[in-house]
């Protein structure tokens, strides 16, 4: 399976409701609020999620090192490797892989949350911004026009204040060169 792309997006909020968040989560609100009477209970409730699969739980030694002052987290870690043996066929991580799960989960929380147009466009903005700096930059100004330091952002300056942002997103790298040297031209005619 072909991975998936990815994308440099700001973080957004999905929800600031903890009982939805925990609706999400399958994780039953009303335990929260009565609270557990052990450490146990609370890994297990957590563990009762249905995206819950400790497969999935998995921390670099470095990451863990760094986290030494987290009792309660080693300690849930330790929990979980010792569950991982016990749950050979979870259905979870019988159905999907390492790294589907997350996507999976990320899908559903998009949906429940009702965010998936919110982060489809700002999948689109970025794919326009990733788009300009791949066709867009002072290295290729530069190899197309020959030009150096100041003269490039004076033509990159020429380029962005003759078309329309809009426009110039959906321009191929071609198209964009082409601009780029009419723009030389105005800025710094041949002699």
């Amino acid at each position: 399976m072909p991975q998936k792309e990815e994308y440099n997006i700001e973080p957004f909020l999905l929800s600031d409701s903890f009982p939805n968040i925990l609706e999400f989560l399958g994780l039953d609100f009303e335990a929260w609020e009565a609270g557990f009477p052990s450490l146990m209970s609370i890994f297990e409730w957590v563990a009762s999620s249905k995206w819950f699969d400790p497969h999935f739980v998995k921390e670099s030694l470095r990451r863990e090192q760094r986290r030494t002052d987290r009792k309660m987290y080693h300690q849930f870690l330790e929990w979980v490797r010792v569950q991982r043996p016990a749950v050979k066929g979870n259905l979870r991580s019988s159905e999907v892989t390492e790294g589907e799960g997350g996507t999976e989960a990320v899908e559903a929380a998009k949906l429940f949350f009702r965010k998936k147009e919110e982060y489809d466009a700002l999948i689109v903005k970025e794919k326009r911004r990733r788009n300009m700096k791949d066709n867009f930059n002072g290295h290729l100004v530069m190899e197309w026009t020959g030009l150096q330091g100041k003269k490039v952002k004076s033509v990159m300056d020429e380029v962005r204040n003759s078309v329309d942002g809009k426009v110039f997103e959906t321009l191929s790298k071609e198209e964009i060169r082409g601009l780029v040297l009419q723009a030389k031209e105005r800025v710094y005619p041949s002699r």
